[in-house]
């Protein structure tokens, strides 16, 4: 392997690792608004849904696009 593969996979490694803890902080924001002390304070659970389906937790991951997914 040449050390242009290495570094393109570095990079692949970097970006994906910064796709995740984007998608670990949208959840975490999910989840507090979720576990507001008065419920009126809270999202209801259709806000939720279309927070978790933008999220594209799957998509992050993989790296596919929420598209390539349905």
């Amino acid at each position: 392997m040449t050390s242009d593969g290495i570094q393109d996979g570095g990079m692949r490694y970097l970006e994906q690792e910064k796709r995740i803890s984007e998608c670990l902080v949208s959840v975490a924001a999910v989840g507090l608004q979720c576990s507001r002390q008065r419920p009126e304070e809270r999202s209801c659970m259709r806000e939720t849904a279309a927070e978790m389906s933008s999220t594209a937790l799957t998509g992050a991951v993989s790296g596919a696009e929420p598209s390539q997914m349905d």
